[in-house]
């Protein structure tokens, strides 16, 4: 293999049409699955160090990368030109990178301490079986992320040092990977006892089984300076600030048309059912799984197969009175779950809801610069494929306050649990009885200068706020001259 070829890991339920873009574009896969192995025949079983590694995200809507910042670059610019509405959430800590920080504030009621890092916050688990004692608001510590997220990162307070073949890690231990078995994993059990450094023990992963013994050792003795390289800055660093920083993650969040568009790309591999990684991301599985077997053997009823799917989804479609939840996905990658709805009008056919959703008095309505009484509730209309969620405003004695048009990815709706998801455009339409207003705009001109939104989604988004802004205005037009 070349030395400058970028090496990736892949894992999950969108590994399939990642594998044929990837490859498409001269990357190679190292570690292959069993599975991918068998659809890709053409490549090798490599067992390489990774540069960059994907998996699923938590709840199976997008993917996470590791890796360097550049190369994790290299294959956005990739999914950027393929993917239509495809988001982006970098994060601003290494994932195990080792930071300085302070605390800010501390949650006895939950067990968590927030700390200041510098480029942005993290949060410290009292109740961890990591945490060394008690802590109080504006006392400095020497942290490492332990988990990489939307939203805050995880801190802990054990401190390890990763390499690509091991870890060194704060206890008098050698372990090894589940993955690593026979021979190998008892020679690398009497080498880490070997070359184990003074106050540290080592972990060797599974990249460390195909490399020789030489290499091996000299990582560890690498890994000994780099730990000590970084206590002795950890000492004459100020708090808050980075340590030490190596890889980056980035979490994708694949929509509506971005899951199209990865079921046509794995169609070329092999049969795949419409709605594949949308069924996938809901744990439908086994229907998925069911249906493209048939496909498999009887290609030429793929229109019977997917209206099979599409009754089966219908069936359990949210009928009158069914709770329905509603997550809002925002462009900083924070998932909102907004109070949930109740069906007020189901079509299944159409696959369209009416939802109402009571609201709390205190703050303001969205846009409308109202504020929120007691008994106030929306009505939400949502259509599966829209780019927008429409929720009108009414008093507890259903007087009209106003009209808010939530600019938005296209619609998913899911089956079980009952759930509206979309991802949040910023943008936003509000009516009353008097305007029609365009607002926050800047701030999804914010999300294209950041990369969070590529330039076409930002245009896409732009021509259907025109689209509709034209439409409610046509509508209050004819409602007037009439």
């Amino acid at each position: 293999m070349e030395k400058n070829e970028t090496t990736v890991r892949l894992r999950g339920i969108y590994s399939t049409a990642l594998a044929k873009i990837l490859i498409d574009h001269e990357f190679k896969l190292t570690y292959p699955s069993a599975v991918i192995l068998k659809r890709f025949s053409g490549i090798e079983a490599l067992r390489v160090p990774i540069d960059l590694d994907i998996l699923d995200r938590r709840n199976r809507q997008g993917i996470e990368i590791n890796g360097q910042e550049e190369v994790i670059e290299k294959l956005l610019e990739i999914l950027r030109a393929l993917l239509p509405d495809l988001t982006v959430f970098y994060t601003k800590v290494s994932p195990n990178g080792i930071y300085k920080g302070i605390i800010t504030r501390i949650n006895t009621e939950r067990n968590y301490a927030i700390l200041n890092l510098g480029k942005t916050e993290g949060i410290l688990r009292l109740n961890d079986e990591n945490f060394y004692g008690e802590v109080n608001e504006g006392d400095e510590l020497l942290v490492r992320v332990e988990k990489v997220r939307p939203g805050l990162p995880e801190v802990r307070q054990d401190i390890t040092i990763a390499g690509r073949y091991a870890v060194l890690i704060p206890e008098n231990a050698v372990r090894i990977s589940h993955k690593i078995r026979g021979k190998k994993r008892d020679d690398l059990f009497f080498l880490g006892k070997t070359i184990k450094p003074d106050s540290w023990g080592i972990l060797w992963r599974t990249a460390a089984v195909s490399e020789d013994v030489a290499e091996l050792i000299a990582e560890i003795d690498g890994l000994k300076k780099l730990a000590r390289m970084i206590f002795k800055k950890a000492e004459k660093t100020k708090a808050p600030a980075a340590v030490y920083e190596e890889n980056t993650t980035t979490f994708l969040e694949f929509p509506s048309l971005s899951k199209t568009k990865l079921d046509e790309i794995r169609s070329k591999v092999v049969a795949t059912i419409k709605d594949h990684h949308k069924l996938k991301a809901n744990d439908f599985s086994l229907l998925v799984d069911f249906g493209e077997k048939i496909l498999a053997k009887l290609p030429e009823h793929h229109v019977i197969i997917n209206e099979a799917t599409d009754f089966t989804f219908l069936e359990i479609f949210p009928s009158l009175g069914s709770e329905v939840c509603i997550d809002h996905v925002k462009l900083n990658g924070r998932t909102l779950f907004l109070s949930p709805g109740y069906v007020i009008k189901s079509d299944p056919n159409e696959r369209k809801l009416k939802l109402k959703r009571m609201f709390k008095a205190g703050g303001k309505f969205d846009g409308l610069d109202l504020p929120k009484e007691a008994g106030d509730y929306g009505v939400m209309e949502v259509k599966e494929g829209d780019w927008f969620v429409k929720t009108t405003y009414f008093s507890r004695d259903g007087m009209y306050k106003g009209e808010y048009f939530n600019i938005n990815t296209p619609v998913e709706l899911y089956p079980e649990p009952h759930r509206v998801r979309y991802v949040d455009l910023e943008v936003d339409l509000i009516k009353t009885e008097d305007s029609i207003n365009v607002i926050d705009l800047e701030k999804l001109e914010y999300a294209k200068e950041e990369n969070i939104v590529t330039e076409g989604l930002f245009n896409l988004t732009m021509e259907k706020t025109r689209q509709l802004e034209n439409m409610l205005k046509a509508d209050e037009n004819s409602s007037t001259t009439v």
